[in-house]
């Protein structure tokens, strides 16, 4: 009977050995999954924060280059202002200096037709 209680002690051994190491075996398997979902869930995370960050970069980079394209604009706009406003005076110049010589000719042919009719009249 010493061979059948051995034989069944091992047998029963193997048994609880087995189930032993299916549970041990399950939760090193439970906690590398929650491990393991606790890493994704970081990842996530921080991917999400990355994502954010960089969001607020690029909008930042547009509204800066926004700005700068508003200010170039601008700058042009004043330029073009300026060179009209200079074209305007000159043409008020131009137009001014039109008038006086277009009064000097007229007061030139008046005097010249008030002169021959003092000509023609003194011949006659």
């Amino acid at each position: 009977m010493n061979e059948i209680n051995i034989i069944a002690l091992s047998i029963v051994g193997f048994a609880v050995g087995f189930v032993l190491a299916y549970f041990v075996g399950s939760r090193v398997g439970k906690a590398k999954i929650g491990e393991a979902e606790e890493r994704k869930k970081l990842i996530i995370e921080e991917a999400g924060k990355e994502a954010a960050a960089l969001k607020k970069e690029k909008l930042l980079e547009v509204k800066e280059e926004w700005h700068k394209n508003r200010q170039e604009f601008e700058t042009e706009t004043q330029d073009r202002r300026k060179q009209i406003k200079q074209l305007e005076q000159q043409l008020s110049q131009r137009e001014e200096s039109i008038e006086n010589k277009l009064e000097l000719i007229t007061r030139k042919e008046k005097n010249n037709s008030a002169g021959r009719t003092v000509f023609f009249s003194k011949r006659r």
